[in-house]
């Protein structure tokens, strides 16, 4: 396994809830980079069938007994060592920070600045980020479910900026919208 401390929070998380180590073997596939199996629980078969006990034990994965940080409620991502914003999207965010003040200050400052609309896209952005981070935990991380959250959003808004078009509004007041 390339990153170890995965089969590692893995197995610990098992381990956790199951009470007891679970059996880690590995299995060859098609693109020659293998797969690590965890069996948790009462495995019968294993007791029952010598030949497949033989087998699996050949092909038993160990992994470092130092624990590492379990997957969380509040912190679940299987896949990151530790509990820190990873430095590419830290890089990404001052280049795309620097690239948005370069442009202010080359074309210059609009007219009118409406700092409240700023402040609703990164509420946006904080909305879809943690519902995305929701839906994961219950489908899955991938890229369906990052779809289906970001085109809701988006229909959301798509919706929400039609709503003042409707009639109603404009007879109540012509010169403002509700």
């Amino acid at each position: 396994m390339d990153r170890e401390y995965i089969g590692q929070r893995l197995r610990d998380t098992l381990r956790e809830i199951f009470g007891k180590d679970p059996v880690c073997f590995g299995v060859p596939n098609a693109w020659s980079t293998g797969a690590t199996i965890f069996v948790a629980g009462d495995a019968p078969a294993l007791q029952t069938d010598p030949q497949l006990a033989a087998w699996v034990a050949e092909r038993a994965v160990s992994f470092s007994p130092t624990p590492v940080a379990p997957v969380t409620d509040d912190w679940p991502y299987l896949y990151q060592r530790e509990r820190s914003i990873p430095r590419v999207y830290l890089l990404l965010s001052a280049v795309l920070l620097m690239v948005t003040l370069f442009l202010l200050w080359h074309q210059g400052m609009p007219a009118r600045f409406e700092a409240h609309f700023l402040l609703l896209g990164l509420a946006v952005l904080l909305l879809e980020v943690q519902v995305i981070s929701r839906m994961a935990l219950f489908f899955g991380a991938t890229w369906q479910v990052n779809t289906l959250v970001i085109s809701t959003v988006l229909v959301m808004i798509l919706l929400a900026t039609w709503w003042p078009r409707d009639g109603r509004c404009r007879r109540a007041s012509p010169t403002r919208c509700c």
